[in-house]
């Protein structure tokens, strides 16, 4: 998931980027974690794993006394003792997992690569004909690199230069660039910063398509064309302007033909900055979350022991770690979907800030809201296991004395 979403904000600016090593090392590093928690970090003790477990074994060791005291309450009393015996089967499963810590680690990383591999599946699906993976990539790319490109005419945007005539349409050189004014130097060193800005598009292009779309991002390639066509005319625009010895009029935006291509608003560009650096956290949080609910799979084995009715602490378990996967699940179809639909229309330039709102915001909520059946049902378990937990609480500690009497009682009779 990190991989294909990870987003960024980096430089002096809090300039948008995307560096595809920066990305990787933050996957890696998430491998590392988990591999370091429940796999390598469990032999030296370091691991918090291996304190959850601890804590797991002696919650556990608890609720097994608490279990030999109601079976040995209910055997006093004259019941079968087979009925208990799929509770002795539990007791022996979870006493292995237990006591074989790393077993249950490998097979909590293991679940783990399960629900990665199932997001990796989910970017190979085709939308209307449009892999999920490629429209998400070409949407990325045409982002970031619209942001690339809006630097660097911004860059030019901020010179100052006065409105002044100058010779021709090239600085010239030797005495007549001696005889040049300080305001006309200026005038050329912007005009020379717009050339030099629509010369780095194509490099611009060249980088995004080689890191995001392999020759398949339609959307990318239509973004360049575009600002390739309307920095031409507007230089020449500009030009022309010089040759008739007029003042260049850099600053005329309704005869520019690359306002609508590359400018954009500061608000517009401060939003976007935020609503990608939430989609940020969020992936991160949905990283932490799955990660500290493996740790506390040792617990809901132990509270299974628990001698009460409607004791789902593994079913509780299984649906919170699984339900955090269905999360990024949902959240990977809720975008793919719509980048497969602005693909289809052509329109990823036009779209890109919804696709941020969609991207950072509302993803985000619809995904965990869709995700929500089997938090429900966990609540449901773990609200009426609460509820038996402290009836058997009662029941153990009302009768503990009852039970012992009975089995002395047993004992004496047989002598």
């Amino acid at each position: 998931m990190l991989t294909q979403f990870y987003l960024a904000v980096t430089g002096n600016a809090q300039t948008l980027s995307n560096s595809l090593s920066q990305i990787n090392k933050i996957q890696q590093a998430w491998d590392q974690t988990w591999s370091s928690t429940f796999k390598s970090g469990f032999a030296d003790g370091s691991s918090p794993y291996f304190f959850m477990t601890y804590i797991a074994t002696f919650v556990a060791t608890l609720a097994s006394i608490f279990w030999i005291m109601r079976w040995a309450q209910e055997l006093s009393a004259g019941d079968y003792w087979g009925k208990h015996l799929p509770h002795m089967l539990l007791v022996l499963v979870v006493g292995y997992y237990l006591t074989n810590s790393s077993q249950l680690g490998s097979l909590l990383h293991g679940l783990h690569a399960l629900g990665r591999s199932w997001e990796t599946g989910i970017l190979k699906a085709e939308i209307s004909g449009v892999k999920i993976a490629e429209a998400l990539n070409d949407q990325l790319a045409t982002s970031q690199a619209k942001d690339e490109i809006q630097q660097a005419f911004g860059r030019c945007d901020a010179m100052n230069a006065p409105s002044v005539a100058i010779p021709s349409p090239k600085r010239p050189t030797g005495a007549a660039e001696v005889a040049l004014t300080p305001a006309q130097r200026k005038v050329y060193d912007k005009l020379e910063c717009y050339e030099q800005a629509a010369e780095v598009a194509e490099q611009v292009k060249q980088k995004y398509e080689q890191a995001y779309c392999w020759g398949k991002c339609a959307g990318l390639f239509r973004f360049f064309d575009n600002v390739k066509t309307a920095s031409e005319a507007w230089l020449r625009n500009i030009r022309s302007q010089i040759s008739q010895g007029q003042p260049p009029n850099f600053n005329d935006v309704a005869f520019n033909p690359l306002a609508n291509v590359v400018l954009t608003s500061t608000n517009n560009q401060i939003v976007k900055w935020l609503l990608y650096a939430i989609q940020k956290a969020f992936v991160h949080l949905m990283e932490f979350g799955q990660w500290a609910a493996a740790l506390g799979a040792p617990m809901a084995l132990a509270m299974s022991l628990i001698p009460a009715r409607n004791t789902n602490s593994i079913v509780s378990w299984l649906i919170i770690f699984f339900n955090i996967s269905m999360s990024k699940i949902y959240y990977i179809l809720i975008l793919g979907v719509y980048a497969s639909v602005i693909a289809t229309a052509e329109a990823q330039t036009a779209e890109e800030m919804t696709f941020a709102l969609i991207l950072g915001l509302f993803a985000p909520v619809v995904a965990i809201g869709l995700a929500t059946g089997g938090a429900l049902v966990m609540l449901r378990a773990v609200a009426s296991t609460g509820a038996g937990v402290a009836s058997a609480a009662l029941s153990i500690g009302a009768s503990t004395a009852v039970s012992f009497i009975g089995i002395a009682r047993r004992l004496v009779l047989k002598r």
